[in-house]
């Protein structure tokens, strides 16, 4: 049973992640450029995920959006097409390391 801590809803920051690492080195590979990473509040999902799964190693990745959370909410095809090809490749390489 998933236990809802609505005072701690996000997911910590680890300073050691293999999969942002992962996250990152894919990204670099299929796109020949850096990306970004970021401690944010966000993804309760996430949180309360993380919260009943002791030492699970998290990250968030998504596409463009803007407005979110209203009414004029749009979200970039282009950006989503590359968080899917994103996804897709770094499910295969964490596939072949485990």
């Amino acid at each position: 049973m998933f236990n809802l801590d609505v005072k701690k809803p996000f997911f910590p920051y680890k300073e050691k992640s293999y999969i942002r690492e992962l996250l990152a080195n894919t990204y670099k590979e299929l796109y020949n450029r850096e990306t970004t990473v970021k401690k944010i509040h966000a993804c309760m999902e996430g949180g309360i995920i993380s919260s009943n799964i002791d030492n699970l190693d998290i990250c968030t990745i998504d596409p463009t959006i803007d407005n979110c959370h209203n009414v004029n909410e749009r979200v970039s095809i282009s950006s989503t097409i590359r968080v899917y090809n994103w996804l897709k490749e770094t499910l295969i390489k964490y596939n072949k390391d485990y």
